[in-house]
């Protein structure tokens, strides 16, 4: 159909806003690039998830404009795409305040003027309800290699299955306690021996409360007795190594979480889960692989998985919290491996936030959150851009657009109209 439609009318079809490959259209369960969803697939919009109906690639030749919102990663869109934005004026007192939302395309953006504070500016939107809450499971009973009744014929390997390891042919209720310890094991988890079965977590051995804290998870959670291994006296930066042995947990916790840190995750029974389990999440996460500036309070955490580090901004997101992403040369000290072979990591993913902070650059109210665009730069561009359309018209990129303008008829432009846009 778009074939044809270059073929009657190239200069219609030069319309369709788009962006390039590589910018990430957010899930339910995180980040993927937009040349990768296809029909059908759920994507996070303005009504919280809407349902992939078309999915658009085309050779473009035009302007391409840069876009850069306070906090968040920068995209690159066509001249024509348009942007659901807050127009943000500050009012006699000094206020900052939504004077209007409306549609914009990518070329009419306005950003922040640090030499007048008192020019309107454009705010990308971010609603607090991307990611819904539900009660989730986590399932370990495909990574069981064992029976009920013991070994039989035709019902693969493994022998008969004790009390423990029947327990994890049911799913598991995700609970606080649950999601700290994955957030634990995603900062600091990874395989131990693979004879003796074992999980391991590493820490510093000047965590004291971090140690007492982690092995209790691991008792609590799954009733297991722990190791603890001090590394050498001699070394510098010791460690501290928490072990215990689990041959399903070993097999599980790679797949579900991630078994090297350039490919960390957070698994979707987190991301779809309720506010107190992420906060759960995030607390043990943050113990794990943050840190905090004694100088100024400023919170951080980092990693050398991209994907990772934009799965856990949506969820400080849905908690309430705005924190600001960046990127850096990566400092790694040996090559990362995946497959056998040599990762060469080049950058390093970092978000930090300030607790209780009163100085928030972005205004938000019950349902959205309005970050400032503070920087937009243009180039040309010959090459494929891509674009969606999806059931309710929108989708998040973490914030909102839209593949065309709204037009009347269409269920977009009815939303337009009952909340003024």
């Amino acid at each position: 159909t778009m074939r044809m439609a270059h073929e009657i009318m190239p200069d219609f079809l030069n319309l369709y806003a788009c962006f390039l490959p590589g910018t990430e259209v957010y899930t339910p369960s995180g980040p993927r690039a937009i040349e990768t969803i296809h029909h059908e697939d759920i994507v996070l919009s303005y009504s919280s998830t809407t349902v992939v109906t078309n999915t658009l690639r085309r050779q473009y030749n035009g302007p391409i404009y840069h876009i850069k919102a306070r906090y968040l990663p920068h995209i690159t869109a066509t001249a024509e795409h348009p942007f659901l934005i807050a127009v943000l004026q500050r009012d006699t007192f000094n206020r900052i305040k939504v004077s209007e939302t409306r549609w914009k395309m990518a070329k009419d953006l306005h950003c922040f003027n640090s030499a007048n504070l008192h020019d309107s500016y454009d705010a990308v939107i971010v609603p607090k309800d991307l990611l819904k809450e539900e009660a989730t499971f986590i399932n370990f009973s495909p990574f069981v290699r064992g029976q009920i009744g013991g070994r039989t014929k035709g019902l693969g390997p493994g022998g008969q299955l004790g009390p423990k390891g029947r327990r994890y042919l049911s799913p598991w209720p995700m609970t606080e306690q649950l999601a700290e310890f994955i957030g634990w094991y995603v900062a600091e988890g990874s395989r131990g021996s693979k004879k003796l079965n074992q999980v391991v977590l590493t820490l510093s051995v000047n965590e004291i409360e971090n140690i007492k804290r982690v092995r209790f998870l691991i008792s609590d959670c799954f009733d297991f007795k722990t190791r603890l291994i001090i590394s050498d006296p001699e070394k510098v930066g010791r460690s501290a190594v928490i072990n215990f042995t689990s041959k399903v947990l070993r097999r599980a916790l790679p797949v579900i979480c991630g078994d090297k840190a350039i490919n960390k995750r957070v698994p979707e029974c987190i991301m779809r889960a309720t506010k107190p389990i992420v906060k759960a999440f995030l607390k043990g996460y943050c113990e794990g692989d943050g840190s905090i500036n004694s100088a100024n309070g400023q919170h951080a955490v980092g990693s050398c998985s991209q994907g990772l580090i934009k799965q856990v901004m949506l969820l400080f997101l849905k908690v309430g919290i705005v924190p600001g992403y960046s990127v850096s040369p990566a400092k790694i000290s040996k090559p990362i491996r995946k497959g056998g072979k040599p990762i060469k990591a080049n950058e390093f993913y970092r978000l930090s936030w300030t607790v209780a902070s009163e100085r928030n650059n972005y205004v938000q109210d019950d349902r959205n959150f309005y970050i400032p665009i503070e920087k937009i730069t243009s180039e040309s561009y010959e090459g494929p851009v891509f674009n969606l359309s999806t059931a309710d018209e929108t989708y998040a990129i973490p914030f909102i657009v839209h593949n065309c303008q709204t037009y009347p008829g269409s269920p977009l432009w009815d939303q337009a109209k009952k909340e003024e846009w």
